[in-house]
């Protein structure tokens, strides 16, 4: 059984990258301007043979929700997965990646799960998918970023 929990900043790609993992449909995922994934959403997918279980989060940096909220429901979604979170993915949608993004990347991980959910944090890029064909220029990308941003290197 593996758990997965993914979280980001509202518009990055998690319930899409959650209906990938999954196969098929089972989060709201939208182009939409404004959030669609609130706190009446589904947060949580079981695969019927129980071997994975994808938990969906509220985006950091929403509009229509308070930061306290959407912390506090992100908790509430780890707390969730009975025997803990296997998988952390950091969805971050490709292009500029700004100090606020990753310092609260930083905040929330530090906060919920402490230094040693590290092993088990990975950040996937959406809207990359130029550089899934070639990946030499994703691992330049990547060096640069972790080259230009700090806190980038810092996850990195």
């Amino acid at each position: 059984n593996l758990t997965v929990m993914m979280f980001g900043m509202t518009g990055s790609g998690k319930s899409s990258l959650g209906n990938l993992i999954a196969g098929k449909e089972v989060f709201v995922a939208s182009d939409d301007t404004s959030s669609v994934t609130n706190q009446d959403s589904i947060m949580r997918y079981a695969a019927d043979d129980g071997s994975l279980v994808l938990l969906d989060t509220i985006g950091l940096g929403d509009t229509e929700i308070s930061q306290e909220v959407v912390i506090e429901s992100i908790r509430d979604v780890a707390v969730s997965a009975p025997c803990g979170i296997d998988v952390i993915i950091f969805v971050l949608r490709f292009g500029r990646i700004t100090d606020d993004t990753i310092a609260r990347m930083i905040y929330l991980t530090d906060f919920l799960w402490g230094r040693e959910c590290l092993p088990n944090l990975y950040t996937v890029v959406t809207g990359a998918s130029r550089l899934l064909k070639k990946r030499a220029e994703a691992s330049v990308w990547i060096e640069q970023q972790a080259q230009s941003n700090w806190r980038f290197k810092h996850i990195y």
